[in-house]
This record gives structure tokens, C-alpha cells and sequence, in this order.
């Protein structure tokens, strides 16, 4: 009886101890994520928002190196807006990206972020050279939500090898809808300001030819 007392003692102390460790792991991710908000709510430019997100969740998963693209919707192409970590005459870096080339041809899963380890993942090629020339060795594609549509992707690097859990890639995954989210807004933002300046500018033209007439 004394036996079976103790293992189901050591039992629940195990049981409480991964809870405990569940509760912590929860809990970064809340002040991650809670973080990431502070900052993306902090301007309506788009590449502000892209810049300090990408900042903000290379700190927050320890990445060196990183780009935040925004999707072009007519042409399927990425579009560079913010890097940090390398030099702006790298190779890793274009103004414009195909987006199956750019996410070395496969497709995004909804909002499941991508993961390449360069050594044995990435295909041959001139981008997998230069990656290796960099030195990175793991590569992660955060696909950028709103309302289930596409806005862009954050795509970070590291120089270290490590793999990530699977409790990493769901935050990423929150991140990305998080930060898509925000790019939307400023989207919509940068929209509005055009059309009000587009219905100023007939405005003043409606004007000018009723003092005409």
C-alpha cells in the first residue's frame, strides 16, 4: 500500500510539474504575442509595421536574419518591404519575388508557417548557394493572414542550428495572423487616403470648371 502511495505521489508531482511547465510556456507566449501587438499597433504605415514586426519577432524566436514581404495581389508576386541582419547588397535580398520561387515552390498551407533546414531541405540552386554562403542553416516562412486571405510573409533565418517545437511554430502561426492582420489595416488605410485624395482632386476640378463657366 505504502508502494502505490508513492508512485501515485510521484505521479501527480509529474502531472504538476508539466502543468506547471505548460503554464510558463503559455504565458511567454501570451507576452510574446501581447508584444508583437504593442508594436504593430503603433503606426498605420505599411512599412513601419512591417519593419517593427519583423524586428519584434526575430527577438522573440532568437532569429539573426530576416525579410517581411507583402504580397502583390494582381501579380502574385512578393514584395520587399523590411530586412534586418543582412547587408542590403546580398543576394538573399530582391525587390521583387515570385512567390513559388521565393518559397522555393511550395505553396503556403493556410497559415502553417514553412520550414527549411538549408543542408539537407533546400533544393540545389543559386539561392541555396548563397544561403550556405551566409551561413544559415535553418530557414522558417511565416505565411501573413487576414480573414483567411493572404497579405504576405515573413521569412526569418538562423545561423544556428536548432529545430523548432512544435509549441515555436504555433506561435510563429499566431505572429503571422497577428502581424497580418495589422498590414491589412494599413492597407485599407493607404487605400482611403488615395481615394479621399482622388475625390479631392475632382473636387477642385469640378470647381475650377464651374468658375470657368
Amino acid at each position: 500500500a505504502l508502494g502505490a502511495y508513492r508512485l501515485r505521489v510521484s505521479s501527480l508531482q509529474a502531472r504538476r510539474r508539466e502543468l506547471e511547465t505548460q503554464v510558463e510556456q503559455r504565458t511567454r507566449e501570451l507576452a510574446a504575442l501581447n508584444a508583437i501587438a504593442s508594436v504593430v499597433s503603433r503606426s498605420l504605415d505599411l512599412k513601419e509595421v512591417l519593419r517593427d514586426a519583423l524586428e519584434r519577432t526575430m527577438q522573440v524566436v532568437e532569429m539573426e536574419v530576416g525579410s517581411a514581404l507583402v504580397l502583390d495581389e494582381a501579380t502574385q508576386d512578393l514584395i520587399l518591404m523590411a530586412y534586418k541582419g543582412v547587408n542590403a547588397a546580398s543576394p538573399l535580398l530582391g525587390a521583387r519575388w515570385p512567390l513559388a520561387n521565393a518559397l522555393v515552390g511550395q505553396e503556403m498551407d493556410g497559415t502553417h508557417p514553412l520550414v527549411w533546414r538549408v543542408a539537407t531541405d533546400y533544393p540545389e540552386g543559386p539561392l541555396k548557394t548563397n544561403l550556405t554562403r551566409e551561413g544559415v542553416q535553418l530557414v522558417v516562412g511565416v505565411p501573413l493572414t487576414a480573414k483567411e486571405k493572404r497579405v504576405g510573409v515573413l521569412v526569418l533565418n538562423t545561423r544556428t542550428a536548432r529545430v523548432l517545437t512544435t509549441e515555436g511554430l504555433s506561435l510563429l502561426e499566431a505572429i503571422g495572423q497577428q502581424v497580418g492582420i495589422a498590414v491589412e489595416n494599413a492597407r485599407l488605410y493607404q487605400q482611403a487616403q488615395q481615394a479621399a485624395a482622388i475625390a479631392e482632386r475632382s473636387r477642385l476640378a469640378r470647381e475650377l470648371h464651374d468658375s470657368v463657366t
